[in-house]
């Protein structure tokens, strides 16, 4: 069970005798998912004069944020290693579950000094973004490694550019808290996927 009492799906159980099949259906749907993801980080990019104007802040202290989304390395510093002493599937659900409730706090908030104190731990835990890429490494073909890998990484990229293009016509045409409230609804939704699709796998404790 995940996390003790949620019941992981009968055909994602681990199974010694009979290892899970990365197919490409499963390969693309792990793309989709580092898409949705990754966009979090860079939905603020081109919503930085809708802050200024709406916090009545500077131009100047605004781009702050931008450097704030270093902090994702902080998060792959401390995170990653997590991938190999617990279950992959339990630490990529409790991650993207923590963000997008964090994003909650993001979009609601009036206060410019609140936003930062969300968005730090925000930035933090989405090392769950290219959390797909250590349950790929199995066994395989170095062929079907590396498409695996490419799946993957196209949909990384995928997501910084729909991010900023989204991000810039809602925040034109509505609101930037639009942006954020979308992003809660797709983060919850990808956290539901993963649930039904992510494989599930022991933590590898002999490293």
């Amino acid at each position: 069970k995940d996390f003790g009492f949620i019941p992981v799906p009968k055909r994602l159980q681990y199974n010694v005798e009979k290892p899970f099949h990365f197919g490409l259906p499963l390969n693309i749907a792990f793309g989709a998912a580092s898409t949705f993801t990754v966009m979090n980080l860079y939905w603020c990019q081109p919503l930085l004069i809708e802050l200024s104007k709406d916090f009545n802040i500077s131009y100047e202290e605004v781009p702050g944020w931008l450097s704030l989304l270093q902090l994702y390395a902080t998060g792959l510093l401390f995170l990653t290693p997590l991938g190999d002493l617990v279950r992959r599937r339990q630490l990529i659900l409790i991650l993207i579950f923590v963000a997008a409730s964090l994003t909650i706090g993001l979009s609601v908030t009036t206060s410019f000094r609140r936003i930062l104190r969300t968005f730090v731990p925000g930035r933090c835990s989405h090392r769950h973004t290219p959390s797909p890429h250590p349950t790929r490494r199995r066994p395989r073909p170095t062929r079907a490694r590396a498409s695996a890998m490419s799946i993957v990484l196209a949909g990384l990229l995928l997501g910084i550019l729909l991010a900023r293009v989204l991000s810039g016509v809602i925040g034109e045409f509505v609101s930037w808290r639009a942006v954020y409230y979308l992003a809660i609804g797709v983060q919850y939704f990808v956290m539901v996927a993963c649930y039904w699709v992510v494989p599930d796998y022991p933590a590898r404790t002999n490293i």
